[in-house]
C-alpha cells in the first residue's frame, strides 16, 4: 500500500513539472520563428521603415510575354536550383553580386526565390544600395509554378472559355501544363485535348 501512495506522489510531481514546462513553453513562444515566415509576408510588409513592393506571377508573365525590356529579373536561389529551372530571362545570383557594375539605380529589378526569404535579404541590399524600384515576386517560385506553369483550373469553375484559353496559352508559353480537372469535361475539355491517337 505504501508503494501505491509513493507512485501517486511521483505521478503528481511529474504532473506538476509537465504543467510548469507547458506554461513556460507557452510564455517563450515559437522556437522556430522562421516557420511563420509565410504568415509574416502578407502585404504590406515593412522592413527597416521601407515598404516592400510585390509583383504577381500573372503580371510578371504578362511582362515577359510582351517582351517588356525595362526590368531585370534575378533568381536569388542557389545555383543548382537555378540550373534545374528558372523563369525565362532570369539572371542568377552571380549576376546579383556584380549588379552595381551592370545596372543603373533607376532600373526596375524583380527578385524571386522559393518563398521570398532570400529575396527579402537581396531586396534590402538593393534598397540600401540606392536602387529605387525593386519588386519581389509575390509567393516566389511556388506562386510561379501554381499560377503559371501548372494552374489548376478545376478550382475556378466561374471562368469563361476566353479566360481559360488565356491561362492555358500563358502556361504553354512558359513550358507548363494547365490542370483542367474534372470540371472541364464538356466542350472545353474536348477543345483542349485530342481524342484518340
Amino acid at each position: 500500500m505504501n508503494k501505491y501512495f509513493r507512485h501517486k506522489r511521483v505521478e503528481k510531481i511529474f504532473g506538476f513539472i509537465a504543467l510548469f514546462l507547458a506554461l513556460f513553453a507557452a510564455l517563450l513562444g515559437d522556437p522556430y520563428p522562421e516557420s511563420n515566415l509565410q504568415e509574416d509576408m502578407v502585404r504590406p510588409l515593412e522592413i527597416k521603415g521601407m515598404q516592400v513592393d510585390y509583383i504577381t506571377a500573372v503580371d510578371l508573365a504578362k511582362w515577359l510575354m510582351e517582351k517588356e525590356k525595362n526590368f531585370i529579373l534575378i533568381d536569388s536561389r542557389i545555383d543548382s536550383e537555378f540550373d534545374n529551372y528558372h523563369i525565362p530571362s532570369a539572371k542568377n545570383r552571380i549576376f546579383f553580386e556584380s549588379i552595381s557594375e551592370n545596372v543603373q539605380p533607376d532600373r526596375t529589378i524583380v527578385l524571386y526565390s522559393d518563398n521570398n526569404e532570400s529575396s527579402l535579404e537581396k531586396w534590402l541590399e538593393l534598397k540600401q544600395g540606392g536602387y529605387i524600384k525593386v519588386l519581389l515576386l509575390d509567393g516566389g517560385m511556388r506562386s510561379w509554378a501554381n499560377e503559371i506553369l501548372f494552374p489548376d483550373l478545376s478550382h475556378n469553375p466561374g471562368l469563361n472559355e476566353e479566360e481559360i484559353e488565356k491561362i492555358r496559352k500563358t502556361s504553354l508559353y512558359f513550358g507548363g501544363n494547365p490542370q483542367l480537372g474534372e470540371f472541364y469535361k464538356g466542350k472545353t475539355r474536348k477543345k483542349y485535348f485530342r481524342e484518340g491517337c
